[in-house]
């Protein structure tokens, strides 16, 4: 007794005193992401979709059934077994009046007038990579239609715009910038094996990490893989490479760069992305491979019926139609000084034409 208990529904808070039973849940405003304390006994954060539940953090050792979250009072955040003992908390006692938020941005933070005392993105390489790149979303071309944006410039790559952004077709680039945020190790460079603006690269850097899933595979993509588009046959090719929110269905749901919708390339999240043309499929994905400072724990925990929201979560409005980002790396001549070779520059090129045709699929 007196706690004000968080029964489902649409808060994405956590204040002291309350707590969250077997089933029930909070959940960011957007209405993407839920913390559910699950029936098995772990405090889960998980993408809702409709159909599936994908969980992107859940709290590590024993789990005992039953157990029930609470957001104390003296700013801990405490899983408690039906027994009394915790089995797994914040490490934040001592600071009274802490509130829980499940944030938008697939973030867990613990807060106290404005300072964070925890959270949990740095609990899992994929929460951090979908946060990171779900934090982009609207960031688009400047000026409309040229290609030209932040994310090729901060690899050095491309031509000179007339700010300090560079123009080339960017979806790699853009999903190799979210993995460098995120802390995946990898080099930045047009060599075969190597990531590049190239979305055919993600292929190849997965293929000699160990870490490339063919779509056919039975594989079931995590938060945070890259899903490439339009492989050719020898490996040196591809449409497309955008970053994973969670599995869909007949495609990933994800996070794409340079996707092209009203003259303008943009970071769009679409949902169950199956092709990025309307002509090419989904190859396969690419896993990131996890740095040693990341817990990598991370797997798919159902929750408990009672945990979804009837009728399923709310779809994110604005599905944009779009087109594909066409570039090549590989067994191409590679040019000194790290950029890409003319052969290469020449396929960047064609992937700007493609880019334009697709508007409007």
């Amino acid at each position: 007794g007196g706690h004000a208990w968080a029964e489902p529904g649409p808060d994405s808070t956590l204040a002291a005193g309350q707590e969250l039973r077997p089933g029930w849940y909070i959940r960011s405003a957007n209405g993407l992401f839920q913390l559910s304390m699950s029936a098995a006994g772990r405090l889960v954060e998980a993408l809702v979709q409709p159909g599936e539940v994908v969980g992107v953090w859940y709290t590590r050792g024993p789990a005992v059934a039953g157990s029930t979250a609470v957001m104390q009072a003296d700013g801990n955040l405490v899983v408690w077994a039906p027994s009394g003992r915790p089995v797994w908390t914040s490490g934040t006692a001592g600071r009274p009046g802490a509130t829980l938020a499940v944030t938008a941005a697939a973030d867990l933070l613990l807060r106290r007038g404005g300072a964070t005392l925890w959270d949990s993105r740095s609990a899992t390489l994929g929460t951090t990579i979908v946060a990171d790149a779900v934090g982009q979303l609207g960031n688009a071309d400047r000026p409309a239609g040229t290609f030209c944006n932040p994310y090729t410039a901060y690899w050095g790559s491309g031509a000179h715009c007339a700010d300090a952004n560079r123009a080339e077709a960017w979806c790699a680039d853009f999903a190799a910038w979210v993995w460098r945020r995120a802390g995946v190790p990898f080099t930045y460079a047009w060599l075969r094996g190597d990531l590049n603006g190239g979305a055919a690269s993600f292929y190849q850097w997965g293929a000699a990490h160990g870490t490339w899933h063919p779509a056919r595979s039975g594989y079931r993509p995590h938060p945070g893989d890259v899903a490439v588009f339009g492989l050719d046959r020898s490996g040196t090719y591809a449409d497309h490479a955008a970053i994973v929110v969670t599995a869909g269905d007949p495609g990933a749901d994800v996070v794409n760069g340079d996707w092209w919708s009203t003259g303008n390339g943009s970071v769009v999240l679409q949902d169950d992305e199956a092709t990025a043309t309307g002509k090419d499929r989904l190859s396969g994905y690419a896993s990131p491979v996890v740095p040693r400072r990341v817990d990598t724990a991370l797997a798919t925990v159902p929750l408990v019926a009672s945990a979804r929201v009837a009728g399923g979560a709310d779809r994110v409005a604005g599905r944009v139609a779009g087109g594909a980002d066409r570039v090549a790396a590989g067994r191409l001549p590679v040019a000194p000084a790290g950029g890409p070779s003319r052969a290469q520059a020449a396929l960047l090129a064609r992937q700007a034409e493609a880019d334009r045709a697709s508007e409007g699929l």
